[in-house]
């Protein structure tokens, strides 16, 4: 930056509207793949078998909501299964 302003190539308040340029447009690409993400999320949810007619009978927060609870169950089981490990190692170390 310094070498583009020092060379007279630009201007600093140019160099602010181009960073704040990039910085909208990083923005919205995260904003859209959060949004492509989310769609594939509820697509996978409307896939699964055992829900039924389920998802089309409940709006979009529904399954959202479902999807947030099914992460913090999945984080849970796997904290847990990590405690066990930890558990057992310690258990037949102290045995030893």
């Amino acid at each position: 930056m310094k070498s583009y302003l020092v060379n007279g190539n630009s201007t600093l308040y140019r160099l602010i509207e181009v960073i704040e340029l990039m910085l909208r447009n990083k923005q919205a690409a995260f904003e859209e793949t959060i949004a492509t993400q989310k769609v594939q999320m509820r697509q996978a949810v409307f896939q699964q078998q055992w829900l039924g007619t389920t998802p089309r009978e409940v709006s979009y927060k529904a399954i959202d909501f479902m999807i947030k609870q099914k992460r913090i169950a999945f984080t849970a089981s796997e904290t847990d299964a990590f405690v066990e490990t930890l558990i057992k190692s310690g258990a037949s170390s102290d045995g030893g």
